[in-house]
């Protein structure tokens, strides 16, 4: 069993390790800064190991993860360390019980060193990862290289300056490739959300479901580009729009709210100036917030006729939109937000486009937090789309002990009968780590 982090302590240890490994690369050996640092490991390491379970550190790709935290897209020391384990094609490393902050040391200076030569150690072992993981892992990439991306724009923006399309268009087809190998993966790489980087997020996120409801269409390689380029930059157009009106907590004013919906129109003249990019896209950046019955914005004239890939975005932005937590809203659980969806199909989104994604959750979608007849709380890690069976990975037993995104037993039911979705609040467990560790 590989041992349970909070992310604090994940974080505590990383900038143990990486301290230690620069205090070495300063100063001779034995200098009294490196037993200093060395006996601050030693600290952590009697905080995060204290049983008798092994500890996973593993690196592919650009993602790094410690024990059951990932640190996607995060500079310092979990950067440093994921560049020193890339430039030793490392992929995991396993730290035993028992092990030493001498010994820690020791592979800090082999693994910093520019020497050939394999690594030999009692407590640390280096380990290859299983192909579930590598498929996370590639999908963890592709996730914060986009995000990369849509940070990239929004900052050049903000400099004045006319930002490229390239790295969002590399980004699109990476996440549509991933498509071809895991669906899966791509829909468990919605579920990442984070409050204070909620933009960037929501706009990779709105980027995978419509790529999902895409190539559920059968969409060529072409149009998916298309339809992926235009979720990533669907709210471009926020970036011209104050942001006390952008991040207000509350319902906007009359005023406020007409400022908010010329948000589409300046999205488009600033996609419109992004080269290499699609000419289609940038329409659909105009077109994401027209409702299929007629309403929405920007107004439009009598027979005015939005695009179907338009509808597709917007469909994708309502539904991620509801399952996140902002500032003026609690967010749904994701059977909630089937069922809303079920509401507007018609109405506000296009019917065709709202079945696809549907069609593609299910009832009780991937990532949703269940009760079992037995009173444990899980999480459905796999919905069979031949019989209807679910497999739910434990979180939290009958009797209250949280067990963490990997330690718990999977059930396996032949239907979703009996399962009752619960607020996810009510258990604090990141659905994206539970997916990882597969069925």
């Amino acid at each position: 069993m590989m041992g349970r982090l909070q992310r604090a302590q994940a974080e505590r240890l990383l900038q143990s390790v990486v301290g230690l490994a620069k205090v070495q690369g300063m100063y001779p050996e034995g200098h009294t800064a490196e037993d200093r640092a060395r006996k601050g490991l030693a600290e952590v390491l009697r905080e995060v190991l204290p049983g008798g379970e092994a500890l996973l550190v593993g690196c592919r790709d650009g993602y790094l993860v410690v024990g059951d935290v990932p640190f996607i897209g995060t500079a310092g020391s979990a950067q440093d360390l994921e560049r020193w384990l890339t430039a030793r094609d490392i992929e995991g490393v396993t730290l035993h019980p028992g092990v030493q902050a001498q010994e820690v040391g020791r592979f800090c200076r082999w693994v910093r060193s520019p020497e050939p030569g394999t690594w030999a150690g009692d407590r640390i072992e280096l380990t290859r990862l299983a192909r579930g993981q590598e498929t996370w892992q590639k999908g963890l990439k592709a996730y914060r290289d986009a995000m990369g991306a849509v940070q990239e724009v929004y900052e050049a923006l903000a400099q004045g300056r006319t930002p490229g399309a390239e790295a969002g268009r590399e980004s699109v087809r990476d996440l549509a490739a991933l498509l071809e190998e895991s669906p899966s993966v791509v829909q468990g790489l919605s579920l990442i959300k984070d409050y204070d980087q909620y933009t960037y997020h929501h706009s990779v996120n709105v980027c995978l479901l419509s790529l999902r409801i895409g190539h559920q269409w059968e969409l060529s390689p072409g149009e998916l580009e298309t339809l992926g380029v235009g979720g990533l930059f669907h709210d471009i157009g926020k970036t011209r729009t104050p942001a006390e009106v952008v991040r207000k907590a509350g319902p906007l004013t009359r005023e406020e709210w007409e400022c908010m919906m010329q948000h589409p129109a300046l999205g488009r003249e600033l996609v419109a100036q992004m080269t290499p990019l699609p000419a289609e896209s940038v329409l659909l950046v105009y077109e994401h917030h027209m409702h299929h019955d007629g309403g929405g914005y920007p107004r439009r004239p009598s027979g005015y006729r939005v695009q179907p890939l338009s509808s597709v975005i917007a469909v994708a932005d309502v539904c991620d939109a509801m399952t996140s937590h902002r500032s003026y809203n609690r967010p749904l659980s994701l059977p909630g937000a089937v069922r809303e969806l079920g509401n507007l199909r018609g109405k506000t989104l296009d019917p065709a486009a709202v079945d696809v994604l549907l069609a593609v959750l299910g009832p009780l979608p991937l990532g949703t937090l269940v009760r079992l007849v037995s009173g444990e709380l899980g999480l459905v890690v796999a919905v069979s789309d031949a019989d209807g069976g679910v497999a739910v990975r434990v979180v939290r037993t009958a009797a209250g002990e949280d067990l963490g995104p990997s330690a718990g037993p999977i059930r396996r039911l032949a239907s979703p009968q009996g399962l009752h979705a619960v607020d996810p609040l009510l258990c604090p467990v990141n659905p994206v780590e539970v997916l990882q560790h597969g069925t």
